[in-house]
């Protein structure tokens, strides 16, 4: 066994690589001394101390290490009615709140939970929770307080709205809502809520990938509107259109494509069959996610925040933009001014509001359309219907000019 101080950063940093294969402890010291108050904390204990005492009381770290095959063993407190199988309303936590809405209990998540467990003999730097026992402690104050809005501090039917109070009833677990064992009388309006919210139904419970189901479950308690789709403008591409922007894009095998709002990968994935030499960019995280379980590397930001430089020009653009403020006539606008190579050839969905509103945005982008020769072609009604949407739709096909004659069509 080996006994350290570390006294700076480098230390620090050369003992976990020297330890990097090995079992190993770190214990930190806040420079805390016997004559320091009780119940200081790690940002507040100096401030008794006077100016030319300070730098004398540095934070220290040791660090132990062995190379001898050695397990600690570490057990949670004992919290009762603490389960991930339990509703929110049978937790002792939530019990607990509810006696004392009027004394201990304030609404503040931690001094909530530090009276809480105080009051059952929880001694800190003793005691220790799992990370499941803070997941549960943390939805359940969540829940409570939010059924406090509502003028009550229960999760029942007569307290919350009727389907609220259902919803309610649902039981967290990672990035799966679960549905309880009890029939819920207002599942279809639940449903709607939920897969709004970005939800997939899967087996008795709705799946929220990549997103904590307690902490979506408790914001829709609080009245919030969920709707990623609303706020990333995600409506994926039916297959049907991606056919036919795959058949006027005419990318060849070796040409450079780009994707730039790649949603969950409907264009790119036809394009990547036709050439591997795609790039992807994704605004929402969890549409980012599902690239990266399809294994893209998107690049995860703004199209229009991006620089021209760093993505480069490409010989293929395809891409399905937001449409509101304009957003569609931004990104094809940048598309083509700087990313579509010479000879290159871009295709975009956009909506029709352009094509007879009187905006200055929409005026210039119709000037421009007929500048470069653009292909406008005015989709059928509800071509995007099974995607949640049925904004009038059109899609623009666009060859970028070489000393003014049209590219290869």
């Amino acid at each position: 066994m080996y006994l350290t101080n570390i006294e700076s950063r480098k230390d620090y940093k050369d003992c976990l690589a020297l330890t990097s294969e090995i079992p190993r402890e770190f214990l930190y010291d806040c420079g805390s001394t016997s004559e320091a108050p009780l119940g200081y904390t790690t940002t507040t204990f100096k401030e008794h101390l006077s100016v030319d005492e300070v730098p004398n009381q540095t934070s220290k770290c040791i660090g132990v290490y062995t190379d001898t095959d050695i397990e600690l063993e570490s057990e949670g407190f004992d919290l009762p009615d603490c389960s991930m199988s339990m509703p929110f309303e049978q937790l002792g936590y939530f019990k607990w709140l509810q006696a004392n809405a009027h004394t201990k209990a304030t609404g503040h998540r931690i001094e909530d939970k530090r009276h809480y467990l105080a009051s059952l003999g929880f001694v800190r730097g003793r005691d220790k929770l799992t990370e499941d026992q803070l997941t549960i402690l943390r939805h359940a104050h969540d829940a409570f307080w939010s059924a406090q809005v509502h003028n009550s501090g229960t999760c029942r039917e007569d307290t919350l709205s009727p389907h609220l109070a259902e919803l309610a009833m649902m039981i967290p677990d990672g990035e799966w809502l679960r549905l309880p064992q009890t029939p819920l009388k207002h599942y279809a309006k639940i449903k709607g809520l939920l897969t709004t919210a970005g939800g997939t139904y899967r087996k008795n419970a709705f799946c929220f990938s990549g997103k904590d189901a307690g902490a979506v479950q408790s914001a829709l308690l609080d009245g919030r509107e969920l709707n990623d789709k609303k706020k990333y403008q995600f409506f994926e591409t039916p297959p049907e259109l991606v056919a036919l922007v795959m058949e006027k894009l005419s990318l060849q095998a070796g040409e450079r494509w780009l994707e730039p709002s790649a949603g969950q990968g409907a264009l790119a994935n036809a394009a990547l069959v036709r050439s591997e030499h795609g790039v992807v960019v994704e605004l929402m995280p969890e549409n980012a996610q599902a690239l990266r379980a399809q294994d893209y590397q998107p690049i995860v930001a703004d199209f229009l925040a991006l620089g021209k430089d760093e993505l480069g020009q490409f010989d293929k653009i395809c891409a399905n933009p937001p449409f509101t403020n304009n957003q569609d006539c931004a990104h094809i606008r940048k598309m083509y001014d700087c990313h579509l190579k010479p000879r290159g050839r871009l295709v975009s969905f956009a909506s029709t509001s352009w094509m007879h509103g009187s905006q200055k945005t929409q005026i210039a982008f119709r000037k421009w359309l007929d500048e470069v020769g653009a292909e406008v072609q005015v989709l059928e009604s509800g071509a995007f219907k099974s995607s949640g949407t049925s904004v009038a739709t059109t899609l623009i096909t666009i060859n970028n000019t070489v000393n003014g004659e049209r590219a290869a069509a």
